[in-house]
């Protein structure tokens, strides 16, 4: 039976405390004891990445780096089910199964067993099987089939019988190279029986959601080699007896003499091909250990290299990056004169410089000498692939160009059976070079091959695949590069132009293309198409139509540290667990903003800011055209308004602020800042329309030679303030009219004072408070406080800790705490009030939480506070080990939160968090709410978006536990901070009411009305239990907030 049925091992996860250094101001560390986090991986690449085996070299193609998408023949679970065909899509830990109709996920291949270590199990290569199996005794599970099979047509060419056995039994099987030397198999049937299997499993640091499945076996091939490539001839005619014949790449890394000059230039490897005969599956779970048993032989051993930093070289990898067979049947006599049927098989083992092809017979214990065929110097190979006439080999190279190699199977095939008649005739000896001269014997295959050559992509050939629905002697064949375009050949009828062109299938260049495997007698009419954009796509073959697209996290390269992706919770989803997160300034998406759901892990909406014409290179040295970006954007809090900043690049330089790109070639940078607001028609009328439309846009806001460093706007979208480094100033704009009648208009200009000048403003150093009657800004360390009303500077603070600027700066209302400053830079993180350093509150004090000095150095990447647990989460990235942590702490003290965790271990850097849910804070006047008023317990998720492209969902306890969105609790007047408004001595005390009835109605009602007045200043008693609470207060005018603010400034000096 398959191994699936038990929950996924727990991660051990790491207990390690975080001690910052302290200093003047209050440190803190977490807490003991910790409760680990369930971390879910819920977005990420449709497609994972090879493992990395030189981290400074880049491969000439993206197809390289990543796995391929498989399609599956269908399946019949049952008779009571339709067929039903799969997509498989390869990552390092899992594989994922979507519905090859729909595209929709439906489950999840875990290579690891339950009880085994899955950070040691690594996926290096999936190929699919689908053979026949002979059964020599019936089990459980072939009577089980044929059952099924009982109820089909009377005209099945299969007889069966309960009671005895059949000739064969029909499998379908994907077999899975690890990186530990093994193969794990998994059977597609086991998918039909989805409610048993696990709901989650663990793979390394992270869990997958969705029902997964473990492999029924492991079949252990090598003892320690990774097997970096495997293939599985599809053999249709010939059924063998004593297991599935499978060749496999293993690879060797040579070690080097340390110091050397060789070892600090190149990494060696050794590949060897192997041929290894697994057996077949006969119901038992043990494994089967094949690596020193005589079911395996060598048919070759060959040297490869990766280069260190050898971009520019086109062969700097020579390791193999596509392993490929085929096979046709061979008649053959025996010594009798009776016929016995044979196969030929032919493994391709396709490198950079040379294509290695391995001859090969089913019943034959004969090794035959490999034939390799060179590549041109200046000319790699980047894609290859066999026709549907297992003849033809077709070659895309780096230049564009496609070369097929006519019959050269065929060829292969009589020199190698020709060479081994011979060398029998001759008793065992080698055929000496003049028989083949004299034309006894067919010639090397290499000296006369017949090509046929065509040309249309400008850029390196990433993928080619031919079409299994075309005929086998005439087949389709579809080819793809960065230009983003699906281009159709028919090679065979002599045409030197395309069929057909489909162009702009994306915003990336293509990077796989596929279609059904040979193991599929009943082929689909489709091609999957995958670009680097992380778009997945479904196409017709007929006329090219999507019949379903799917797109992931558009995370395709590495941002800069300047312009990092943004996340955020979708403001009009009121903070709600299932609600969609808001993604900006993704690589691949340039000029997008993103709305992802992580329920479904894809692709919601989106909003097309800036219009962009993708125009790819016209040389592959060629550097890529710079492309458009969102510099920022700002949301209400309603998400009824918004306004984004964006960048676009132009070849002339005397347009706009002038940019050094990459190779010292300028560009004229153009700022432009667009006014959106909501399309309530969006909802009514689906995906089609995009969920703002906008309202207004400026060129150049600051000035043509200038460009925005930041943007914030006020939580009620009145306000929004834009800082200009270059223009050495700051600009106000309000919004005014209401719905379809709204405007916007720049209200004041101000100059920013000389002593900042030199001092920069990070990308999410505005903000304004809750009232709108306050604006922070940062520059460089210091950060400054204005007066939005009248435009004065009412005071300035230091953050200077760690001599690093500040990147953040935000107001936050944690709780019954009004209009905190919560300041980050990449040293430290401190929050304070703007009325001082502790304001005039005796509740609160500020505090700043420094990253520990360790040789790590370690960085603050993101900070977000959680609102419904009152703490603030800092994420840290250590570059050393490329690996980031996220602490939690307290808001009101700064010290380690209790009962929180310490995250850990993982990998890249965190770029952005963002926390889900609210807790709303009712009234004290509100009666039912001091009676009947409880808190409920909430749950802790936050969203944390990674460098390597990873969306992970983080959350308190169980991942099933039903959250609540809006948490409703009774504040506590004490926790908040106060405002000492002392009545004037002219006033006359209004006498506070002392007619109370009894019970506890009249106790509450009699508190919470003498709370009221003390916080309104009417008889503020000393002997007073309770303190003033801001949150109790109404909206603070601005002339208040400037008397408030200016006592407390003479009081601080």
């Amino acid at each position: 039976m398959a191994r699936g049925k038990s929950p996924g091992r727990k991660s051990k996860s790491k207990t390690k405390s975080i001690e910052p250094k302290k200093n003047d101001s209050r440190s803190a560390s977490p807490a003991s004891p910790r409760t680990p986090l369930n971390r879910l991986l819920v977005g990420g690449q449709l497609l994972g990445n090879r493992p990395t085996l030189a981290p400074d070299h880049t491969n000439i193609v993206s197809s390289w780096d990543t796995f391929e998408p498989i399609i599956t023949p269908e399946i019949t679970y049952e008779q009571r089910k339709k067929p039903e065909r799969l997509i498989l899509l390869p990552h390092a830990r899992y594989i994922t199964v979507l519905s090859y109709k729909t595209g929709i996920k439906i489950a999840t291949l875990a290579p690891s067993l339950k009880d085994e270590d899955d950070k040691n199990v690594i996926i290096e290569c999936v190929s699919l099987v689908n053979y026949q199996r002979k059964q020599s005794e019936t089990t459980v599970q072939d009577v089980l089939d044929r059952m099924d099979v009982e109820d089909d047509d009377d005209d099945d060419e299969e007889n069966t019988d309960l009671n005895g056995t059949t000739d064969a039994v029909d499998e379908t099987l994907v077999m899975v190279g690890c990186s530990d030397g093994s193969v794990r198999e998994f059977s597609l049937l086991e998918l039909g029986n989805r409610g048993s299997s696990d709901k989650t499993v663990h793979f390394g640091a992270y869990k997958v959601s969705g029902p997964c499945f473990r492999p029924r076996r492991v079949i252990r091939v090598l003892k320690n080699e990774p097997i970096m490539d495997l293939t599985v001839p599809h053999l249709r005619t010939q059924v063998r007896d004593d297991g599935i014949l499978v060749y496999v790449a293993a690879r060797r890394l040579i070690s080097q003499e340390e110091g050397s000059k060789e070892a600090s230039k190149s990494v060696g490897f050794s590949i060897e091909v192997l041929r290894v005969l697994l057996p077949h599956f006969d119901g038992s779970t043990t494994d089967i250990d094949l690596s020193s048993k005589e079911t395996m032989r060598s048919l070759d051993k060959i040297k490869c290299r990766i280069s260190k930093g050898g971009n520019n070289k086109k062969f700097a990898n020579t390791l193999p990056f596509r392993m490929l067979s085929a096979a046709k049947v061979l008649p053959t006599t025996t010594g009798d004169n009776t016929m016995q049927q044979n196969c030929s098989i032919f493994v391709v083992l396709a490198r950079a410089n040379i294509i290695s092809v391995y001859y090969d017979q089913l019943n034959s214990s004969e090794v035959f000498t490999p034939l390799t065929f060179s590549m041109p110097s200046n000319n790699p190979l980047t894609a290859v692939d066999i026709s549907l006439n297992n003849a033809d080999i077709t070659c895309g190279h780096y230049r564009g160009n496609i070369r097929v190699m006519n019959n050269i199977l065929n060829d292969i095939e009589l020199y190698q059976i020709s060479m081994k008649e011979s060398k029998q005739l001759n008793g065992g000896t080698s055929v000496s070079s003049s028989l083949i001269k004299t034309g006894n014997l067919p010639q090397d295959p290499r000296k006369n091959m017949i090509t046929s050559r065509v040309h249309w992509h400008a850029l390196p050939v990433t993928s080619m695949v031919y079409d299994s629905m075309s005929y086998p002697m005439d087949p389709l064949l579809y080819s793809g590069g960065d230009e983003s375009v699906l281009v159709t050949w028919q090679i065979s009828q002599g045409r030197d132009r395309p069929v057909d062109v489909h162009p702009r299938l994306a915003l990336g260049g293509i990077v796989h293309l596929s279609s059904s495997d040979r193991c599929d007698a009943n082929p689909a009419n489709g091609i999957i198409v995958y670009c680097e954009d992380n778009t997945l796509q479904l196409l017709e073959s007929h006329n090219k139509g999507c019949i379903w697209k799917v797109q992931g996290l558009a995370c395709g390269g590495q941002n800069s540290s300047d312009n990092m992706p943004s996340l955020h919770i979708d403001p009009r989803s009121d903070g709600q667990k299932n609600s969609q997160v808001v993604v900006t300034g993704l690589d691949q998406a340039p000029g997008y903003i993103h709305w992802f759901d992580p329920k479904r892990e894809r692709l919601a909406s989106s909003l097309e800011v800036v219009p962009y014409n993708r125009i790819s290179r016209t040389e592959p040295d060629e550097c890529p055209l710079p492309k458009p970006t969102i510099t920022g954007h700002a949301f209400s809090k309603n998400g009824e308004d918004l306004i984004t900043i964006d960048e676009s690049q132009t070849e002339n330089v005397y347009i706009g602020a002038r940019e050094e790109q990459a190779k010292g070639e300028e560009y004229g940078t153009v700022s432009t800042i667009r006014f959106w607001s909501w399309n309530d028609s969006s909802s009514a009328q689906g995906k089609s329309a995009p969920p703002y439309h906008q309202i207004a846009s400026m060129t150049y806001p600051h000035g043509p030679k200038s460009r925005i460093s930041a943007i914030g706007m006020s939580i009620d979208g009145t306000f929004a303030c834009t800082v200009s480094y270059n223009e050495q100033s700051f600009r106000v704009w309000q919004r005014a009219g209401r719905d379809k009648s709204i405007s916007w208009a720049c209200r004041y200009k101000v100059k920013i004072p000389a002593g900042f000048s030199n001092c920069s403003t990070k990308k999410y150093g505005v903000t304004f408070s809750d009232e709108n009657s306050l604006l922070a800004i940062a520059f460089g360390q210091v950060g400054t406080i204005w007066d939005t009303d009248g435009a004065r500077l009412l005071t300035t603070f230091d953050h200077s800790q760690g001599n690093s600027d500040i990147e953040r700066l935000q107001f936050i209302s944690p709780g019954l705490h009004q209009d905190l400053l919560l300041i980050q830079s990449k040293a430290c993180v401190s929050l304070r009030s703007p009325y001082g350093p502790y304001g005039s509150s005796g509740s609160f004090q500020g505090w700043c939480w420094s990253v520990p000095q360790s040789p790590k150095g370690s960085i603050i990447t993101a900070v977000e506070l959680v609102e419904s647990h009152e703490c603030i989460a800092i994420a840290m990235y250590s570059p050393i080990q490329n690996q980031s942590r996220v602490v939690l702490i307290d808001v009101t003290t700064g010290k380690g939160k209790s009962s929180m965790s310490l995250i850990e271990d993982i990998d890249g850097c965190i770029s952005a968090l963002c926390a889900v849910g609210k807790k709303r804070v009712k009234s004290n006047w509100d009666n039912d709410s001091a009676l009947n008023g409880k808190a409920t317990k909430s749950t802790l998720t936050f969203y944390a978006l990674t460098s390597v492209g990873d969306l992970l969902l983080f959350t308190e306890g169980a991942t099933e536990t039903k959250f609540n969105g809006i948490i409703t609790t009774i504040a506590d007047a004490s926790a908040g901070p106060r405002l000492d408004i002392a009545p004037s001595e002219n006033n006359r005390r209004k006498r506070q009411r002392t007619q109370i009835s009894s019970g506890a109605l009249s106790k509450e009602l009699a508190k919470t009305k003498k709370l009221a007045l003390d916080i309104f200043g009417s008889d503020a008693t000393k002997d007073s239990t309770g303190d003033r609470s801001t949150a109790e207060l109404p909206s603070l005018s601005t002339n208040f907030v400037k008397t408030f603010v200016g006592r407390n400034l003479c009081k601080t000096r």
